[in-house]
This record gives structure tokens, C-alpha cells and sequence, in this order.
């Protein structure tokens, strides 16, 4: 990924991270004119010019995080996004922390579909996870993508190493500490 407010320097997948919470009104990290979402997928990306993910840590530019924020449709029994259900459906196989299952090499094409539209908020600030380092762009894509209640129900019922339910894992906003957040159109995210 390149271009944007990421200029000329090359940025390389290395995950995709969600988000979410209790309750279907809030759940993303991120919001938008003062409205919640219920959950986020974070797809970061790391800075190839410093050569490993553990120096990219330790600069601003380092990461990219790509954010694309999701919306419970509110009436039960909503069929799933069949974009996102590549991955939801393959969750229960999910046992323990840090198991593993296959997936197909297509189940992140939702991704494409919430780029159609031009525009995208951005601004540097840190990771939402320790350790919190200040070194990441955020994008964040604005085309909401609508998911079931069944769809984040099958992430909440994710264990963790101690082996409860992930009820939530989203850290809450912060104030802006005098951060910029800008709005750009007609610039190309490659």
C-alpha cells in the first residue's frame, strides 16, 4: 500500500485486528461525528523502508493502519454479510488462544467493496495496544459495512487465554492531544 498520506513509501500486510465491544452501539475505536459503531477491523501494514516490523515500531511513519468501521443492521434476523462470513463462520473453530484455522485467500475482499466510494479520514497517532507506541497513520475508511448481530455474537463468544469470553477488546478514545485529523479526497491509496 502506498500513496495518500503515506507518500512514496511502500507498506507491506502483516494483520488484521477487530475490534469490538459489549454491546452493539459501541464497539470501534474510532468514530465518526460523534456516532459509534459496533465493531472495527484494523488491517495494518508495515513501512518496508526499515527493513523489519520491530524497527517500524520505533518510528512515526512505521505503520499504516487501515480502518474499516462495522454497523449491527438492528432487525434480528438479518441475514449475515457474505463477505465478512468467510471469516465469522470459521471463528467456532476457534478453541483456545492462539489456535490457528485455514481461511480462504478471498475472505478479505470486503475490503475492496468499502473502498468504492472517494474520501478517507486520516492523522498520525499510536497503537491502540501496548505499547501504545507513537507510530502509526491512521486511515480510516468512512463507508460503514453492514454486519449481523449473529456475526459479532460469533466474536464475542471467542475465548481468551483464561478461557472467558471476549465480551470486548476495544481500548476507548482518547482526546486528540492536539492531533490534526484530516478529511481527503482525489488522493489514491494503492
Amino acid at each position: 500500500m502506498r500513496g495518500g498520506p503515506l507518500k512514496d513509501d511502500e507498506y507491506q500486510f502483516m494483520n488484521v485486528q477487530f475490534r469490538w465491544g459489549p454491546s452493539d452501539c459501541r464497539g470501534a475505536e474510532h468514530s465518526i461525528d460523534n456516532i459509534w459503531y459496533s465493531m472495527e477491523a484494523q488491517v495494518m501494514h508495515w513501512n518496508t523502508r526499515y527493513g523489519s516490523i520491530d524497527k517500524c515500531y520505533e518510528n512515526s511513519d512505521g505503520i499504516s493502519i487501515l480502518s474499516y468501521l462495522m454497523q449491527v443492521v438492528g432487525c434480528p434476523g438479518i441475514p449475515d454479510n457474505p463477505e465478512l462470513a468467510l471469516i465469522t463462520h470459521k471463528l467456532p473453530e476457534i478453541k483456545r488462544t492462539n489456535s490457528t484455522v485455514n481461511i480462504t485467500p478471498d475472505c478479505l475482499r470486503w475490503m475492496m467493496y468499502a473502498c468504492t466510494r472517494s474520501g478517507y479520514y486520516t492523522y498520525t497517532g499510536s497503537l491502540t495496544f501496548h505499547p501504545y507506541n507513537e507510530c502509526v497513520t491512521w486511515i480510516i475508511v468512512p463507508n460503514v459495512i453492514k454486519i449481523s448481530a449473529n456475526q459479532i455474537e460469533a466474536f464475542r463468544s471467542l475465548y481468551n487465554h483464561k478461557w472467558e469470553h471476549i465480551i470486548g477488546n476495544y481500548r476507548s478514545q482518547h482526546l486528540l492531544h492536539g492531533r490534526r485529523i484530516f478529511f481527503a479526497t482525489n488522493n489514491a491509496i494503492v
